[in-house]
């Protein structure tokens, strides 16, 4: 594993992928030109090629590196005025639930300044980062790739400015604004020194909400925390935080949007499904032990099975479930029925439900849609159906009847 992360074995290999790539392609095309030959045969060729080379590209990352991107503060004032960049203070180590306390200390992380990005709408002088209007919502965004593969909020990032807006339009009007904060990345041998491990996103993503309601007065009810694949691990334990802090001054949100969350890093549900191998691309990402070991640092190895890291982990006893997710706010999951890791968000859906009632959770999979799906145009039409959904229940309606079924 990353046998060839130094230079100039480095690019020697990535001009490898690339020349391989091209004829592959080049079979792959005439391989799945015929709708029956293909992994899902509801599949457009587009959509059969991209996922392919999605994960044969994420087999790659694994022999050269991540590609970490720790994005600090614009040096220029012109791009501080075009991203929406800020910088924001850590939590006050008060607010930080004991538990996480604990968790800290072990792995030598606290709360520290970072940065992060506005999206939307911005004051009469054309600046970001104004006060809340009264009743002003907004989304907090958790975005994924938090571990391994170079996450950012950065608009010139791949993925998260296009979800983000795509977010914020399907909102028709509710939310007008979106803070993404750059939350520490995390990272294991071979690469020295090590970023940071858990949980020191958390930390992050505490801050970032201390800094909406403290110091720009957002309301907690009026704030939806969206967290996608890695990123919605991230916003479960960010709600699971809250409700264990149980503090006035730091309350629970208003909702959460998972989409796609990794809900089970100890991989105890057991093999996934087998027809998902062909059709989802984060194989890579869950058959390798560097994201658990970045994740645990120096912690006891039986916390990758615990709730805080792997929520929907088999491990925990269903009659902790109440305990465990109490107090959550409204929850929309948002999955893929093709995915990798569906029966792991069946089990977070039952979970949440234990901890609040069946109303306090909605569930949706759709069909022959892979990990993550409503980031990518080309998963249409039900990127857009997705959209579409988060719309109706942020106001509260019912979402479509999409296949559901129990792990």
């Amino acid at each position: 594993m990353f046998e060839f992360r130094h230079q100039p074995l480095k690019a020697l290999f990535w001009l490898y992928v690339s020349l391989d790539l091209v004829f592959t392609i080049a079979l792959w095309t005439v391989l799945w030109v015929f709708p029956p030959m293909r992994p899902r045969r509801s599949w457009m060729l587009q959509r059969t090629l991209r996922t392919a080379c999605a994960r044969r590209l994420g087999f790659a990352t694994f022999r050269v590196g991540p590609g970490f991107t720790v994005v600090g503060p614009p040096r220029k004032d012109a791009d501080i005025a075009r991203t929406g960049f800020v910088e924001i203070e850590g939590v006050p180590d008060e607010l930080v639930p004991g538990e996480v306390k604990d968790m800290a200390r072990i792995n030598g992380v606290q709360p520290v300044r970072v940065g992060g990005y506005w999206y939307g709408e911005r004051d009469k002088d054309g600046k970001h980062g104004q006060k809340a209007a009264p009743g002003e919502k907004v989304l907090y965004v958790l975005h994924g790739k938090h571990v391994c593969a170079g996450g950012t909020g950065h608009p010139d990032g791949i993925g998260y400015p296009y979800l983000t807006t795509s977010l914020l339009k399907a909102s028709h009007g509710l939310l007008k604004r979106a803070f993404i904060p750059e939350y520490r990345l995390l990272t294991a041998a071979p690469f020295s020194p090590p970023h940071t491990a858990f949980p020191a996103p958390l930390l992050d993503a505490l801050s970032g909400y201390y800094y909406l309601v403290h110091t720009l007065g957002f309301e907690p009810a009026n704030v939806t925390v969206e967290g996608d694949s890695a990123g919605g691990h991230l916003a479960v334990a960010f709600v699971r935080a809250l409700a264990l802090l149980s503090d006035a001054r730091l309350p629970q949100l208003g909702g959460a949007l998972l989409i796609s969350p990794t809900a089970d890093w100890a991989g105890t549900h057991g093999p996934p499904p087998k027809e998902s191998y062909t059709t989802d691309w984060v194989q890579p990402f869950i058959s390798r032990d560097f994201i658990p070991r970045a994740l645990v640092g120096t912690l006891p190895p039986a916390t990758l099975a615990g709730v805080w890291l792997s929520p929907a982990s088999r491990e925990l006893r269903d009659e902790d479930a109440p305990a465990l997710f109490r107090d959550f706010p409204r929850t929309l999951i948002v999955a893929g029925a093709a995915e990798l890791t569906v029966v792991p968000m069946r089990t977070l859906r039952d979970r949440i439900a234990a901890g609040g009632g069946a109303e306090t959770v909605a569930y949706r999979e759709y069909d022959d849609m892979t990990h993550d799906f409503i980031a990518f145009d080309w998963c249409e039409p039900q990127r857009s159906e997705a959209l579409g959904d988060f719309g109706r229940w942020l106001e509260g309606k019912p979402i479509g009847e999409g296949r559901e079924a129990t792990a």
